[in-house]
């Protein structure tokens, strides 16, 4: 008779034969056909569109190379438990008080430490900076060469678009209108501490935290099409 350990039966979803652990997976195996489909309106080598449909995640990266990144949730609980481990470790130790006097600020501030962390600032890439970068990045996934790379480079905004056909828009939570809302701070923030021209929108949102942007260092980007 075979036992079988409840705690390590998993919740998924049953489609086509196969096994699926989350609803967007399933969501993504539904998509396969359309967005193979795009992809080779794009492309006309079969072989090639097979590349880049297995490859859609790394490709995507590849072209998503914001500085700013952002604490997630699962960061914080890391965090979290890290520090409650590294406390623990402390009081089992049974240290004389002279010893734990060293570990107070740790203890006492540990919570706020884990509701403030940031991730540290990196220095903003110029457009040849990343145009450079993403070519690297492409180069590096397996099966990838210096043609495909190229026309990756000068069609991303196309391929990427094929690789998000079908998706379902959802209504945004406001959870993730506030987060947007602190990204979107974050970001304008940053260009402007680091002496670039931001957009009229972006110096809004920092006027609304009480930082004046000087006239001559806004601009339009729609003027500029």
């Amino acid at each position: 008779m075979t036992t079988i350990n409840l705690d390590e039966l998993q919740k998924g979803y049953f489609v086509d034969g196969q096994v699926f652990e989350t609803k967007a997976d399933v969501e993504e195996y539904a998509r396969k056909d359309i967005v193979t489909g795009a992809i080779k309106k794009l492309v006309k080598d079969v072989k090639n569109a097979d590349w880049l449909y297995e490859n859609r995640k790394a490709i995507t990266a590849c072209f998503k190379l914001d500085p700013i990144k952002q604490v997630a949730k699962e960061d914080r609980e890391e965090l979290q438990n890290g520090l409650n481990n590294a406390i623990a470790m402390v009081n089992a130790a049974e240290l004389d008080k002279i010893a734990m006097k060293k570990f107070e600020f740790l203890i006492a501030n540990a919570d706020q430490l884990v509701k403030s962390f940031k991730w540290p600032t990196v220095k903003r890439l110029s457009k040849e900076e990343q145009a450079v970068k993403s070519a690297e990045m492409l180069t590096a996934i397996e099966g990838s060469n210096d043609a495909l790379v190229a026309w990756l480079s000068t069609n991303s905004s196309s391929i990427v678009d094929a690789f998000n056909t079908g998706k379902v828009k959802r209504k945004v939570s406001d959870g993730a209108l506030e987060g947007l809302a602190k990204y979107k701070l974050e970001v304008a923030k940053q260009k402007f501490e680091e002496g670039e021209n931001i957009t009229i929108k972006q110096a809004e949102i920092l006027k609304a935290e009480g930082i004046e942007v000087p006239k001559e260092r806004q601009y339009d980007p729609e003027a500029k099409k």
